[in-house]
């Protein structure tokens, strides 16, 4: 039985990497802890068919990538480039291992995808049911 999931993130200061994993809502989720070198301390998390789409209102574009992504022009790096509303769809290897950047400060993207592994070895804890 595997976790759908969802979430949404802002980068606060164009330029600074911000990890993807820490947009999902926190209260539900357990989010790996990173090494020094921005790398996830936990056993990879496998996530499949995770679309991330850039918000409509951004004025610049979002890349992501690896925790080295840049987003500026002349030294972009990354493995997706997202002009506002555009979006990708894909597998990926590791959750945690995604990160976005922003050539605009408060542009962001909202994403989900889902996780085939079980509620614990994903650190999912769903939440209890209104009375």
């Amino acid at each position: 039985m595997g976790v759908y999931f969802s979430g949404r993130l802002d980068v606060t200061v164009a330029g600074t990497q911000e990890r993807l994993a820490t947009g999902v809502d926190s209260a539900h989720f357990s989010v790996a802890e990173l090494a020094e070198d921005g790398q996830s301390t936990k056993p990879p998390m496998p996530v499949k068919k995770l679309t991330v789409t850039a918000d409509d209102t951004n004025t610049g574009v979002i890349v992501l990538g690896g925790p080295r992504v840049v987003a500026s022009a002349g030294s972009r790096q990354g493995m997706e480039i997202l002009y506002p509303g555009e979006s990708v769809t894909d597998d990926y290897d590791d959750f945690n291992a995604l990160w976005i950047d922003a050539v605009v400060n408060g542009d962001g993207v909202s994403f989900g995808g889902y996780f085939e592994q079980s509620n614990e070895q994903v650190g999912f804890s769903p939440p209890s049911p209104r009375q």
